[in-house]
């Protein structure tokens, strides 16, 4: 039977820790300041360069508003579905995974 509990970790084994969560926490940050640099998801949509995209396009999905305007898959379906209840897209077919849009001409 052990009585004490767990050893202290030597100097070393601190030291090397320290420098362990240093790096990762350096990568971290540089991760973030990359997706900042590069604009990857902006926070602000215009609605002209939505319609431009829609009314250019025989059809819609959320995977191609995500590539062509660089925002997230569910931000792209928030968008569609809106528009679809506004009445300027028609959902044209709608599984689990994918919905199609068909723009409407007004």
């Amino acid at each position: 039977m052990k009585i004490g509990g767990q050893k202290k970790p030597t100097i070393t084994a601190m030291r090397k820790r320290m420098t362990r969560e240093q790096k990762l926490e350096a990568k971290k940050r540089l991760k973030e300041e990359k997706a900042k640099e590069s604009g990857t998801f902006p926070y602000v949509i215009e609605e002209e360069d939505v319609s431009k995209l829609i009314s250019s396009s025989n059809y819609v999905t959320p995977f191609i508003l995500t590539s062509k305007l660089r925002i997230k898959l569910s931000k792209s379906r928030e968008i569609l579905r809106r528009l679809a209840s506004e009445g300027k897209l028609e959902l044209v077919e709608k599984n689990r995974e994918l919905e199609v849009y068909k723009p409407l001409v007004a």
